[in-house]
């Protein structure tokens, strides 16, 4: 969370690549780690994304990208747009690192007129997350992107916030989000400590010439996609001829880790054996350490070659840091890519002999204020408030499926999910007819069995609902109109072949 809270926490690993032994350069490392530092914190960040020459492209020359977008996805695709050219986006921030608790509201500014509308505040406090979706619909309908009853059902008109629980993500692919969001400045804090050991002690007399002072406790950096593989490279060939103060640190730095730490970086089994892997590349280093350098000059030379030079050459980041006062920080990042010569490689690479010409721009531009605070007093709503496991039966959802041949797509609150795999359709006497737990699942209800009846049902108000199908290999298949008898919508496309379900 804190990442988003200020870009200042965001480039820390950006300035520790960029920093060396000048004076200006261990300037604007010191001034980041004092930013870092602060315990409680207040701030704004605006953020401009300008992808509008991305989108045009697209829209004119989609197919030769071999881009096939269905209708919903256009249409997604276009309100993205749309949005992004005539909005900036405003975080505010508060934030208490040491107890891990903070709020962000996020608002929309419409460029032209300076206007503000709440978009939607998400708050963090005792390992939950709300996420104020009351707001998030209010600006969608207002702004005309979408109607209130395109995204919520009937239930979903009570909903304020979706209130994800860290504790219910333990058994779940998302089960190390707790863990980042629990743990994660206390980590922080230590790979601070361990890039500050890098910076002093093993790149002590490493250059880039890349940070300038542009006034006092002001700080900043401009460099090309090329620059940033030159210094990349040439810290590496720094790396490899000063490994055994690299591996100390690196030592130094596991040493101060939980076991719990420790198995978040994925890198080992045990503390032991990581400490062993690195003092076995020590001396396999020592033994090939011409052939490793050699290696890496001859890659610095790849990224120089007529393929990859233009790519490079086509990005440009920038980067200031200054202190304000006593209390307040400034910084503003940007970033910019052409995105021409990397498509036109792509095109290439797949026989497609004619090029793109016209530039094809993305930028992000994001200016922070931060300031450092006392104390926050965070208070978490308790009406309206929905457990994110629950939002299926909140959400407005559109299946389409194809009888034909099973494939479907779906939408909550008119996002397009991720494909899937295809429904078996069984087609018995003329009729089609749909696996029952499967859609309803897929709708995010639950589907039962009753062993007596031998039929399958869906409570619905406190009633149970059966529903009339055949059993094929312990499956039950009905026919589409059974699901309104659930309070689903049933629609028929002949055109498409497609039956459209509506919950």
């Amino acid at each position: 969370m804190k990442r988003i809270l200020s870009l200042f926490l965001a480039m820390v690993m950006m300035v520790t690549l960029f920093t060396g032994c000048t004076k200006e350069e261990l300037g604007l490392w010191n001034l980041t780690k004092e930013v870092s530092e602060i315990s409680v914190l207040e701030g704004d960040e605006n953020i401009d994304i300008d992808a509008e020459q991305l989108f045009d492209l697209i829209d004119k020359q989609g197919e030769k990208l071999g881009m096939e977008l269905t209708t919903e996805e256009k249409e997604v695709l276009n309100k993205i747009r749309v949005f992004l050219k005539e909005n900036s986006i405003q975080l505010l921030v508060k934030y208490d690192k040491d107890n891990i608790e903070g709020t962000i509201e996020i608002n929309v500014v419409t460029k032209k007129t300076s206007e503000k509308k709440a978009f939607t505040t998400v708050i963090l406090k005792g390992e939950k997350v709300y996420i104020n979706i009351e707001q998030i619909v209010s600006y969608l309908s207002d702004s005309g992107l979408y109607k209130a009853d395109e995204l919520l059902n009937i239930k979903g008109k009570s909903m304020k916030y979706m209130m994800i629980d860290l504790n219910d993500l333990d058994n779940s692919k998302l089960g190390g989000l707790k863990y980042n969001i629990g743990t994660d400045q206390k980590l922080t804090d230590k790979y601070i400590a361990f890039a500050d050991e890098l910076i002093q002690v093993v790149f002590k007399d490493l250059t880039t010439n890349q940070v300038e002072k542009i006034g006092t406790d002001s700080y900043s950096m401009s460099v090309n996609g090329e620059e940033m593989m030159d210094v990349a490279f040439d810290s590496i060939i720094y790396l490899i001829n000063n490994y055994d103060d690299f591996a100390d640190a690196f030592v130094d730095l596991l040493n101060t880790l939980t076991d719990e730490e420790l198995k978040s970086l994925n890198i080992g089994d045990s503390r032991e054996e990581i400490i062993g892997s690195f003092n076995e590349s020590r001396q396999s280093l020592k033994e090939n350490k011409d052939t490793a350098i050699s290696q890496m000059e001859m890659s610095k030379q790849m990224m120089k070659s007529e393929q990859i030079k233009p790519i490079l050459e086509s990005i440009l980041m920038k980067y200031s840091l200054a202190k304000q006062n006593s209390t307040t920080y400034t910084d503003e990042f940007s970033f910019k890519m052409n995105l021409t010569p990397t498509i036109n490689t792509i095109l290439q690479q797949t026989g497609n002999t004619e090029m793109i010409k016209d530039d094809c721009n993305i930028s992000i531009v994001a200016t922070s204020n931060i300031k450092k605070s006392s104390s926050l007093n965070i208070i978490v709503p308790t009406e309206g408030v929905v457990n994110a496991k629950d939002i299926k039966k909140y959400a407005k959802q559109k299946l389409r499926v194809n009888i034909d041949h099973g494939g479907y797509n779906q939408t909550i609150s008119e996002v397009p999910t991720l494909g899937y795999e295809n429904l078996d359709i069984k087609v018995i006497n003329d009729f089609s007819y749909l696996p029952a737990r499967k859609v309803v699942e897929i709708l995010g209800d639950e589907i039962n069995w009753d062993d007596a009846s031998k039929k399958a049902y869906v409570a619905v108000d406190g009633q149970n609902v059966y529903l009339e199908g055949v059993i094929v290999n312990d499956r039950t298949y009905i026919k589409v109109r059974e699901l309104e008898k659930i309070g689903y919508k049933v629609n028929w496309n002949e055109t498409s072949r497609e039956v459209e379900i509506e919950k």
